[in-house]
């Protein structure tokens, strides 16, 4: 028998979580067959992340307009005094656990994923978003 990638492969099925929002709001990521989501998985200490903002901020547009929900993930890590996400267009959450991280198979942030409504993934990219993986997402976004 041999193991599978360590990290997030398209068919891989994902579990729904819920969380705590810094302000006490429940929020979460919930595959009910209803709606497929874009997630974002970031470090708030990652300039690579950061880097990647306007981008991501540019594909949950046309996201939205498909009626996927959009959400970035932040990995659980000690975060740094007074280092948060800046201002996006779309909900920020931390992963609720080391557990459900590791379920999520997050070997690198910036990691970005279109996943289906049912949690299987259907697109992911390691790393920062160059133009082609961009295109080939939006071509995701679109089917």
């Amino acid at each position: 028998m041999t193991a599978g990638s360590p990290s997030a492969q398209v068919g891989d099925v994902l579990p729904s979580f819920e969380t705590t929002l810094a302000n006490g709001q429940r929020a979460g990521v919930l595959y009910d067959g209803k709606s497929k989501y874009l997630l974002y998985i970031f470090s708030a200490q990652c300039e690579a992340c950061l880097r990647e903002l306007p981008t991501w901020n540019n594909l949950t547009t046309s996201a939205r307009d498909k009626n996927i929900r959009v959400a970035a993930l932040e990995v659980v890590q000690s975060r740094a005094p007074g280092k948060k996400m800046p201002e996006a267009d779309f909900a920020s959450m931390i992963f609720p656990s080391i557990g459900v991280q590791r379920a999520y198979r997050v070997m690198t942030v910036p990691t970005t994923m279109l996943v289906s409504s049912k949690g299987v993934i259907e697109w992911v990219q390691s790393g920062a978003l160059d133009s082609q993986a961009t295109a080939e997402l939006l071509s995701a976004i679109d089917r």
